[in-house]
């Protein structure tokens, strides 16, 4: 098990945060018709999967990635 930083696990959870409003905005814009809004989100949930798998791993589960 990876050792719990509270402080890293409180700015992953607020990078998380920040990450979901983004994926949101590129969703709205490729409702509106802009494909290319989802492939650029692609970098952000791969961010996101990245700070989930640290966490899980601080908290005692397996790696996520």
């Amino acid at each position: 098990m990876v050792a719990f930083d509270a402080a890293d696990a409180h700015a992953r959870l607020d990078a998380l945060a920040s990450r979901v409003e983004e994926c949101r905005a590129a969703v709205l814009v490729a409702e509106e018709g802009d494909p290319t809004a989802l492939e650029a989100m692609r970098v952000t949930v791969d961010a996101m999967a990245e700070d989930l798998a640290v966490l899980r791993a601080a908290v005692g589960g397996q790696d996520l990635t």
